[in-house]
């Protein structure tokens, strides 16, 4: 069970009781998923930090990571009227590991290879476009999902409006109060909001626009990556130590269950057992007084 031992000192305290008890938890899919995400993320405690990007599809999240990264002739990566990322792409740029993931809407395989790396993101990037103005239901599940797997990432989230030059400014700021708000209530505490224009970075960047290019809202997203990168071993550490609780956590609730199971099953029996010792008893008294009842006749 190495994987429980590199999933650091909290995860380890356990390690023989999986041992003992991991055969009859087979299809906990649960336990075994936060145990490889305990191991990615102690194996990855000496990389460079990494900024993940997530969200719809079509919300942006490839141009966006273009823009940040400067990689707009020809742009790493892909973008396109239609679906184009269904794998995860990363790139390593300025001290920091770009990661782009396919749209948490698209189909069952691409949220399964989103979440491959989702998980090991440091600042985690959530993208929505501003032309939507309430949060997706599907957009809604993730962040309720992402939460429940990782309680720190509130903490070190950003939340890219995109499409911020295609609404009126009195419209920005009701649908932004809108969204802030739904946020708060599923993640329980507010993140920085940038707005955000691929458009005018692409422009303002190779026709040399200044203007245009800090209108982009690309610079103060930087800002704020930055601030979080700085941090990342420390929020690396608390995230680390928080997975190793829930996966402790997780693994007494999966034996808690069980023995209440096997408590149950027995308790099944006994009480089988019991009826089947009446019944016989029963039919002991009838088939007693059946023959005496044989013997008088022939007595």
């Amino acid at each position: 069970m190495s994987v429980i031992k590199d999933a650091g000192q909290a995860g380890s305290r356990h390690n023989k009781k999986v041992n003992a008890i991991l055969p009859l938890i087979g299809d906990e899919k649960n336990l075994l998923r936060m145990i490889r995400e305990s191991e990615i993320l102690k194996n990855g405690m000496g990389d460079m930090p990494r900024v993940v990007v997530c969200g719809l599809l079509k919300s942006g999240k490839s141009s966006l990571l273009n823009a940040l990264t400067t990689e707009l002739r020809p742009e790493y990566f892909a973008t396109g009227a239609t679906r184009v990322t269904d794998q995860v792409k990363t790139l390593e740029k300025n001290s920091l590991l770009w990661i782009d993931t396919p749209g948490i809407d698209a189909s069952q395989q691409d949220d399964t290879t989103a979440w491959e790396g989702i998980v090991m993101a440091d600042i985690p990037l959530f993208v929505h476009s501003l032309a939507v103005a309430t949060l997706d239901r599907q957009e809604k599940e993730f962040l309720e999902e992402l939460v429940r797997r990782d309680p720190t990432a509130p903490e070190r989230m950003l939340v890219s409006m995109t499409n911020c030059d295609t609404i009126a400014p009195e419209q920005e700021k009701r649908v932004t109060e809108s969204l802030q708000q739904e946020i708060l209530t599923i993640l329980g505490t507010t993140v920085p909001f940038v707005y955000t224009s691929f458009p005018r970075f692409k422009k303002g960047t190779l026709e040399n626009k200044e203007v245009l290019v800090k209108k982009s809202g690309m610079a103060q997203l930087h800002r704020e990556i930055g601030t979080r990168a700085a941090n990342t071993v420390i929020s690396r550490e608390k995230r680390l130590n928080v997975q190793n609780e829930l996966v402790g956590a997780e693994f007494e609730r999966i034996v808690r269950n069980r023995r209440a199971d096997m408590k149950s099953m027995k308790l099944a029996r006994k009480n089988q057992n019991n009826k089947l010792k009446k019944e016989l008893e029963l039919f002991a008294g009838r088939a007693g007084r059946k023959i005496r009842d044989l013997e008088s006749r022939y007595a």
